[in-house]
């Protein structure tokens, strides 16, 4: 089995330090880098399955290198911050982070969310399917086409992969951050699209458009 390398980007050492032995104890290998351009230059080369992104950094700001990261790459970011207001959160998941830790930050805490991330990924991976059909209407994300009666309805890109998203998952209620994550995680390993800012309201009315009222509807 492949072990697993994730990449550190924060200026300051002692949460490189930390962060390593707890890495080491737990098997995975690590790369450290400590300013903006690196850390966008590193997780680009891929070779890395996570990174860790400071979000104050010298250079580039951990904001700046997410927004350029996701125009190409899919790794999975775990983002650091001293900032915990819910608008920083909502900020750094809509531009593509898939977690979200508050400074001061326990190191066993991260190595959970790294483990968790890194299990959810792999699940969607043997799970997923890129076809879902419910009696008269299929969507399709290899085409990125909704049919309806045998008929392509006409949908944004964004509006099919969160209705393949609420179909795939039947009974499961998303709130907002759920629906970006698992937006994400469709494109890593669906098609390798970045991502894009989604718009779950839109969405979820085009569902009860297209027929399948009481199979595609989620609170939201």
């Amino acid at each position: 089995m492949k072990t697993p390398s994730i990449l550190i980007c924060d200026d300051d050492k002692n949460v490189h330090e930390s962060l390593r032995l707890y890495l080491e104890a737990d098997g995975f290998k690590y790369t450290s880098a400590f300013n903006g351009e690196d850390s966008l230059a590193q997780a680009l080369s891929g070779a890395h399955d996570l990174m860790i992104l400071d979000q104050m950094m010298p250079k580039l700001t951990g904001m700046e290198v997410l927004r350029e990261l996701r125009k190409s790459s899919g790794i999975p970011v775990i983002v650091l911050t001293a900032k915990g207001e819910e608008i920083d959160r909502i900020l750094g998941l809509e531009l593509g982070a898939d977690d979200y830790i508050v400074k001061p930050f326990s190191p066993r805490e991260i190595i959970a969310r790294i483990k968790a991330i890194l299990r959810r990924i792999n699940d969607t991976a043997q799970e997923h399917s890129n076809t879902l059909k419910f009696d008269n209407l299929e969507i399709n994300l290899d085409h990125y086409q909704i049919r309806l009666n045998g008929e392509a309805v006409p949908c944004t890109p964004k509006e099919v992969e969160i209705l393949h998203l609420l179909a795939s998952r039947p009974g499961q209620v998303f709130d907002r951050e759920q629906i970006l994550l698992g937006l994400r995680l469709f494109r890593r390993y669906a098609h390798g699209r970045h991502s894009h800012k989604a718009h779950p309201p839109k969405a979820a009315r085009r569902g009860a458009e297209l027929g399948g009222q009481n199979r595609l509807r989620r609170r939201l």
